[in-house]
Formats: C-alpha cells, structure tokens, sequence
C-alpha cells in the first residue's frame, strides 16, 4: 500500500492500536515532501486548521475504512505541497 515506507503497529484494528510508527529513509523525495507539508502547516495556522476539520471530518466518514480516509486527504496535501513549494 505504501512503497516508500514502512510502519509498525502494536494492538488490532478492530480493538484499537497503542502504537503506530513510521519509518522512511531520510533524504528521499517522500520524507523531503512529509518534512516540507509538516513545516508548511506550522508556518500556517489557518491551513493548519483546515487539516485538522478536514481529518476530524473525514474521521467520522470513513472511521472503518482507512484507505478511502486517507485517498481523501490527497487533493487538500498536494494542494499544500504546491503551496509549499512556491514560497521556496
């Protein structure tokens, strides 16, 4: 599901993970561009707002369907990475 990264989890889907790390090799086009939306959000409180109703939101749409929650965040990341990215 994810080529560029791999993540460990402790507990189940079904009755709750305690844990959930990613791992990703520094220096890679998927880090540089996670590194670059986290500190765009930071700098930005108002998107920054915007991610977190849109996750909140989508949380109660999706809450059994990981994939579609997280294919649903897509076009608002891409549209913050293009941001990003212009003011570099």
């Amino acid at each position: 599901m994810f080529p560029k990264r791999r993540y460990f989890t402790k507990g189940s889907r079904k009755k709750g993970r305690s844990h959930h790390i990613h791992m990703v090799e520094t220096q890679s086009p998927f880090y540089k561009n996670h590194i670059l939306f986290r500190n765009y959000l930071r700098s930005n409180p108002s998107a920054s707002d915007e991610y977190y109703i849109l996750k909140k939101r989508l949380e109660k749409k999706y809450r059994n369907d990981r994939e579609e929650y997280t294919d649903s965040k897509t076009k608002f990341i891409e549209k913050i990475l293009e941001k990003a990215r212009n003011k570099i």
